[in-house]
């Protein structure tokens, strides 16, 4: 597990990157209201999101973007099965998060990479896009598994 107590530089190059909302701007970032609850949740997955970031962001043979796509796809699969005090996160708390680990893990893994600034950068820019991608095409992946197992097994359980 990496040392999220010592990210205090870090935590502001993230805060200021998707912290606070500029509704004039309409950039629509993600507010990062619940500091300790999303600490809490990075601390549970850290483990686990560090290994996957090592083999992801070392492997010389992937492009950036795929390296940022594989990032956020590790970092969500993690999420799945994250509770706090008993209750499933939102998806707001957990977009939150995966973007903040993202970076996080760049800047543990990859901070003396060559290509260290265009993965910083293009997460930025890339990351909330990608990250909402992910995140339609596991509704639909996880809505045709539940047709499909709908089809199968238990339909009155499951219909209408």
């Amino acid at each position: 597990m990496f040392p999220i107590q010592k990210m205090n530089d870090v935590e502001k190059y993230v805060e200021i990157s998707h912290g606070k909302e500029d509704m004039s701007a309409g950039e629509g970032l993600i507010e990062m209201e619940h500091k300790e609850d999303h600490d809490a949740i990075m601390s549970l997955i850290s483990g686990d999101a560090m290994t996957g970031a090592e083999l992801i962001l070392h492997d010389s043979s992937l492009p950036i973007p795929v390296k940022i796509t594989k990032l956020l796809g590790i970092i969500m699969t993690l999420l799945e099965s994250v509770q706090l005090n008993g209750a499933k996160i939102s998806g707001t708390v957990k977009k939150a998060v995966s973007l903040q680990l993202l970076t996080r893990l760049i800047h543990f893994v990859a901070s003396d990479s060559k290509d260290f600034d265009d993965l910083i950068h293009l997460s930025q820019i890339m990351g909330p896009d990608i990250l909402e991608t992910l995140i339609e095409v596991s509704k639909g992946v996880n809505l045709t598994a539940v047709e499909k197992h709908k089809e199968t097994c238990c339909f009155g359980l499951l219909s209408k």
